[in-house]
């Protein structure tokens, strides 16, 4: 039996990535882009010096050859990491042995704690009342790191759906995962973009907003807890002329950009901040990859 996840709690998509054939498997290469992460050791670190060029050629110094063809290189938005990729294992564990860039730069580079992850959702009816722990002892061989459950409420009651995502320990998506002897597919999960319930706005949550609140959907400042407001919708991110629909749906231009970043993110196994930096800023004119992001996003979520 195959189950076919149809989206829920986020999105999903089957583009998922090929198996590599087993001769094309190396002691250098199985198929997997490996992330690491070049910062300062210590709780607080300096930032590191933002000169990339220079960094490139000490470390190419040190290896005594040239890698631009095998080595992609982003830098944070604060300065205080790098963000290396490869495909070459062999490459990789070289890179992790340097410790010192010249005599006042001392360094770590090590595997990156949140790019060498892949989300999968599946749909798999059979197993809604086996615990998530348990779940993952059963799962755990076949490279998966964490299990969680997606739910609903259902008269006010928080109940099991047969959706689950998957966090697999690597930058390769398995095409599908087995339960038992069950075959099941999997498709990459996408989640939904982050807004405060409090304030209606992106890239914090509730319980980390200061901010006064705002109605959920006429935006003035009252809550709507109780789902009271009678008012129309409105906006608090759009032109007057186009406001009227919710902050959190996917009629808000900004929510379909958050969902685009998100998107790329999880394509490409890139920071926030470079998804970001691809996309675009949410009021400059689109260019053809935001465009077609957002359009396939759109396609790929299920209707709410």
């Amino acid at each position: 039996m195959t189950g076919a996840p149809p989206g829920g709690g986020g999105s999903t998509s089957n583009v998922d990535s090929a198996p590599i054939p087993p001769f094309m498997r190396s002691s250098t290469f199985d198929g997997r882009k490996i992330y690491l992460k070049v910062q300062r050791p210590g709780e607080n670190p300096q930032p590191l010096p933002n000169n990339p060029s220079w960094f490139a050629s000490i470390i190419e110094g040190k290896l005594g050859k040239p890698l631009r063809k095998e080595i992609e290189m982003s830098i944070d938005s604060r300065g205080l990491s790098y963000t290396l990729s490869t495909y070459n294992i062999q490459l990789a564990e070289e890179l992790k042995r340097i410790k010192q860039l010249d005599t006042n730069t001392i360094i770590e580079i090590i595997d990156h704690p949140n790019l060498n992850k892949r989300l999968g959702m599946v749909y798999q009816p059979e197993t809604m009342d086996v615990p998530e722990e348990e779940l993952l002892k059963q799962l755990a061989n076949q490279g998966v790191l964490a299990v969680r459950k997606i739910t609903k409420f259902v008269e006010k009651k928080q109940v099991n759906t047969p959706l689950i995502v998957l966090t697999f320990g690597s930058t390769r998506l398995p095409k599908e995962v087995f339960f038992g002897w069950m075959k099941v597919s999997v498709r990459t999960y996408y989640e939904s973009p982050m807004i405060c319930r409090n304030c209606l706005e992106y890239r914090h949550t509730k319980k980390r907003c200061s901010q006064p609140t705002r109605c959920t959907r006429c935006s003035q400042n009252h809550s709507n807890m109780e789902n009271t407001c009678k008012e129309k919708f409105r906006c608090p991110h759009c032109p007057e002329e186009e406001n009227e629909h919710s902050a959190a749906g996917r009629k808000c231009p900004l929510y379909r950009h958050e969902e685009a970043v998100i998107r790329c993110k999880t394509d490409e196994s890139i920071s926030w901040a470079e998804a970001r930096r691809r996309i675009g800023s949410p009021n400059a004119k689109p260019t053809y990859a935001s465009v077609t992001d957002a359009d396939s996003a759109r396609k790929d979520k299920p209707h709410q």
